[in-house]
């Protein structure tokens, strides 16, 4: 727990266990500034990296998993 500077109460609070963080590589502050839980990253498969290059583009999470909306795609 401390090695991933996460709180007790924060787990609660996004729902993610020890052995989520460490399959996905998420910390809380990043889980926090892209507004993504557990739930979401298993549905959609996204992670912490792949958060940063679709927000480059001003994708949100939920049109790449409603519509399958690609990067090169949303551009136009």
């Amino acid at each position: 727990m401390k090695r991933y500077g996460v709180m007790k109460n924060d787990m609660k609070r996004y729902r993610v266990i020890k052995n989520d963080i460490e399959q996905y590589g998420v910390i809380k502050n990043n889980m926090e500034r892209y507004g993504v839980i557990k739930s979401d990253m298993e549905q959609y498969g996204v992670i912490k990296t792949d958060m940063k290059r679709y927000e480059r583009y001003g994708v949100m999470k939920n049109d790449i998993g409603a519509k399958g909306t690609m990067i090169n795609e949303k551009d136009n």
